[in-house]
């Protein structure tokens, strides 16, 4: 008799098991392990009353089970989770159970918007009426949140494995500028050495992404990230439209970098006489002035040097700016900076010394100015040196930039008191 009564539901079952499994084969075992597992329940004199609704309560358990054994997480199923507050004592022996551990993992997981209404309803068991009231919303929008909050949660049981590679594995974001930096040194100084901002900074930069999936891709719950992505769109460095959020700024990929030389590298070779013979003879002007026979050999070299690359960049400038307009405006930015912004991301432990870009990089002729800093309306560094440095802008053992030797200059020179 059980028998012939689950065999009217086989399609039924394995049509919404096909659907989950989007496999055939899998979605036939997940099919008679439902049906077993029904007959079995049927067998000990226990009674069914909705045969659909019982058995989809059923397949999305053994689904879920199957999830949990195949990621090695635990996993609870949702479906059942009707939209009514629970008696705070009767929902905390769910919500303690180590079953409920993936539950509340997919709760951390949401946006503020829904976690809320989503952990005083089933969680702390208010009314729809309360929260709405406390919120300043609509009762319709409190069950709207609700509906949406669990719809992201299923969705989330069902795609275990969307956590991108940031979550285990971080990149490391180089930021640099052009302009004058904040008072205290933004942007640099919101995203060096904070690995969470510049995984957030890479995760949003291809396309807008809600925060629930930043929260997801980096593996870190929503209600965590929340305030650093306020910060990051407070500082200019991404921009909020809607619920979706992204970097505004552009992030070069090794590979990006790498690329960009090879034009240059092509140049260079077809066009290295008619490059060189004019500074070759400039060269030569330089070594017949007085001043440079007065030099030591290391002066000499320096100066021979320093004279090259200032050649080089000047012609490179003075050139592209007959080509385009260069001419330089700053957005002003918070805490009075004003600049644009640019990044590269790397692997961890990415091989520097072995790329083109490595291999060609110089400093360059730069200024940094620092304005209302330490007492003083500005402070102006300018670096006239150009060495091809392996490690670009910063300075000795401490590492400090120039913004930072600037500042340490000014202390020095002002016989500045420290505190």
């Amino acid at each position: 008799m059980h028998n012939k009564e689950l065999e009217k539901y086989i399609d039924f079952v394995l049509s919404i098991a096909l659907n989950k499994c989007r496999n055939l084969d899998d979605a036939r075992d997940l099919t008679q392990d439902t049906l077993i597992s029904a007959l079995k329940y049927l067998s000990v004199g226990k009674l069914i009353t909705d045969y659909k609704a019982f058995l989809i309560s059923i397949l999305n358990r053994r689904f879920y089970d199957s999830l949990r054994k195949k990621y090695k997480l635990p996993t609870v199923c949702f479906d059942t989770l009707p939209e009514m507050a629970y008696e705070k004592d009767d929902f905390n022996s769910i919500y303690d159970t180590s079953d409920a551990e993936e539950l509340r993992c997919q709760i951390a997981f949401l946006s503020k918007l829904y976690r809320e209404v989503i952990v005083r309803h089933y969680m702390n068991g208010e009314s729809v009426e309360k929260i709405a009231n406390e919120l300043n919303i609509p009762s319709g929008t409190v069950k709207s949140r609700l509906s949406s909050g669990r719809d992201q949660i299923k969705k989330g049981f069902n795609n275990m494995d969307t956590y991108s590679k940031q979550s285990y594995e971080p990149q490391v974001l180089y930021i640099g500028i052009s302009g004058t930096r904040g008072l205290n040194g933004e942007p640099s100084s919101i995203t060096d050495n904070n690995a969470i901002i510049q995984n957030l900074l890479i995760l949003a930069y291809n396309e807008p992404i809600t925060e629930t999936e930043l929260a997801k891709a980096i593996g870190i719950p929503a209600a965590y990230i929340e305030s650093i992505i306020d910060t990051l769109v407070r500082e200019e460095l991404m921009k909020k439209v809607g619920n979706r959020v992204y970097t505004d700024f552009i992030i070069y990929s090794p590979d990006e970098n790498e690329n960009s030389i090879l034009p240059q590298e092509k140049l260079i070779n077809e066009n290295f006489n008619i490059l060189w013979n004019p500074i070759r003879t400039s060269l030569e002007k330089l070594k017949n002035l007085d001043f440079y026979k007065n030099f030591t050999e290391k002066q000499k070299s320096k100066l021979e040097y320093y004279f090259l690359m200032f050649t080089l960049a000047k012609c490179f400038f003075g050139t592209g700016s007959k080509i385009y307009d260069n001419t330089h405006i700053y957005p002003k930015r918070p805490n009075g900076g004003e600049w644009i912004a640019s990044g590269s991301a790397y692997p961890q432990n990415f091989d520097h010394e072995n790329t083109k870009i490595h291999k060609y990089s110089w400093s360059g002729e730069r200024i940094n100015c620092l304005n209302d800093i330490l007492g003083t309306k500005e402070i102006v560094l300018r670096v006239f040196d150009t060495p091809l440095e392996k490690q670009r802008y910063y300075h000795t053992k401490y590492n400090l930039d120039d913004a930072g030797i600037a500042q340490m200059l000014y202390i020095i020179n002002e016989n500045i008191k420290p505190g």
